[in-house]
Formats: C-alpha cells, structure tokens, sequence
C-alpha cells in the first residue's frame, strides 16, 4: 500500500520546518557533515505544536559537479524541547541531493512515527566532504482519527557501512540481479530504500532508476517496493520524488532484505541502502 501523506486528508494540520520563508535553491537548515563521523546536530523543527504522526524529511543541495558527495544523514529527537538529542531515524543516503529548485526537490523521505508535541528535531550528516547541505521536514499532525493511524517508534537502516550503502550493478536493457542487503535485527512494518552514486565517479549519466525491494531468500522472494524512480542528471544531481516515500509490509526479525535496479542509459555504480520502521 502506498502512502501518500502530502496533502492526505486525514491529517488536519502540517508543520514545515521552514515556516513562512520564501523557498530558495538551498530550502531548509544548514546541516555541516563530518568526515567520517557524524558532526553536531543543527535544530530543524525547534517545538512540535501538536503531537507528530508522520515525519516527512527533504535533504537537498548536496550536489557538486564532477564530484559524488556520499552522505549519510541521522535524525534525532529530544522531546523535552532541548538540544540533547537521541537518534531516531538513522543513516539516510542522501549523495548528490539536488537542489531544492530543482524538479523533485532533492531527496525525500517519509516515516509514520510518533513525536510528541513540544519536541525538538535536529539533523547531523556525515560524508565524503564536509560542505553544508540542507535538511527541511514537514511533521503531519492532528488526523482525524488517531487511533486509526498506525505509527512506529524506531528505525533500522539495512545495508549502510560507512557513509555508503550497498554497491548494487543495475540492468538496463532487463533487471540487475538481486544483492543482499542484509537481515531485519527486528519485527518491521514500513519501508524505504535510497541510493547515491560512488565516489569514485564523478561524471554520472543522465538516467532514471527503477530500484525494486524485496525480501527473503536466495530462491524465493516478495517484492515489496517496485520501481522506486531516482533521476540522475550530468550535473551530478540526484532526485528521489516524495512520490515513492514507502510501503507498509509486515517484516519478522532476521529476514533477508534485496534490491536490484534497472536504469534508462549507462548505469553509473550505485549505492543502495533500506530503512524499516517498527514500533
């Protein structure tokens, strides 16, 4: 089941990070990486006005030309309005983000998870350079019926190591194989998958990727996220639409997830990583 929280009408109010100002090519908080570990966190969301059940997360102006920033990006929590924060969702792939004005905007996640109302939420990267990107939210609040919107409480990441993820050889003319991610550690119910382009290629092809999400095992497989489109353009900017922001689907602990990918041109290497929230 897709879901599509922007401009669901179940929700009756939702708090962009970003307030009234004027969108712009670089659209959100300033976020510095560090290199090789996380830098600091930087405040997004200072308060939630009313409990949050569903964070959308936009990260964008992370591209360079000829250059491949691989990235990785954590959200955090303090739910007592302060700066100490605690992980909550982690190692979102983010490497060539593009620009906000870019069609797409960037790269986008969604996660129907609970944060109560008077909470912080800040964001820190990591990467492969250390020059600031951009990371924007929307929190989705008020549905018209709460106990009818199933939410989670944490997030695992699958296949990331590094600031990378999972070197997966795409297909073009037919789909690429199948390449483990790894196993769920725990029970899971909604899914994302994200993907950047390796460092060591800093010329990409102009491409749009269908990335498919599957689990099980060698011989036997449920898809449970088909066509994922990222875009990819020469400028050495990427675009993951919040079209394709997840899936519900009832994981057990220690199943194996895979991806494989299909690009329109010349596949460039790509990096894949998979997110499962549970709660």
């Amino acid at each position: 089941m897709l879901l599509v929280p922007v401009g669901a009408n179940n929700f009756g109010l939702s708090q962009p990070s970003w307030g009234t100002t004027r969108p712009a090519a670089a659209n959100g908080t300033s976020v510095t990486p560090g290199s090789g570990a996380y830098g600091s966190y930087a405040s997004v969301i200072t308060a939630l006005t009313d409990d949050c059940y569903g964070l959308m997360v936009n990260i964008n102006s992370n591209a360079g030309s000829t250059a491949s920033r691989n990235t990785l990006v954590k959200i955090g929590v303090d739910t007592s309005g302060g700066t100490s924060y605690v992980d909550l969702i982690p190692d979102l792939i983010c490497g060539g983000a593009a620009p906000y004005n870019v069609s797409g905007g960037g790269v986008w996640y969604y996660f129907p998870i609970f944060i109560p109302a008077g909470s912080r939420i800040g964001a820190a990267a990591r990467g492969s350079v250390t020059t600031a990107i951009r990371v924007g939210m929307m929190a989705m609040e008020r549905p018209a019926n709460p106990s009818m919107i199933r939410k989670g409480s944490f997030v695992e990441s699958i296949g990331i190591s590094g600031n990378t993820g999972t070197s997966v050889t795409s297909g073009t003319t037919s789909e690429g194989a199948w390449t483990l991610l790894g196993a769920t550690t725990l029970r899971t119910w909604w899914w994302q998958v994200g993907m950047q382009i390796a460092t060591t290629d800093t010329s990409w092809n102009t491409n749009s990727i269908h990335v498919d999400l599957a689990v099980g095992d060698a011989s036997n497989k449920d898809i449970i996220i088909m066509d994922a489109n990222f875009t990819t353009t020469t400028n050495e900017q990427l675009v993951n639409p919040p079209l394709t922001a997840g899936v519900e689907w009832d994981v057990p602990a220690g199943t194996n997830v895979y991806v494989r990918a299909q690009c329109s041109g010349t596949a460039d290497p790509y990096e894949i990583g998979a997110y499962a929230l549970g709660g």
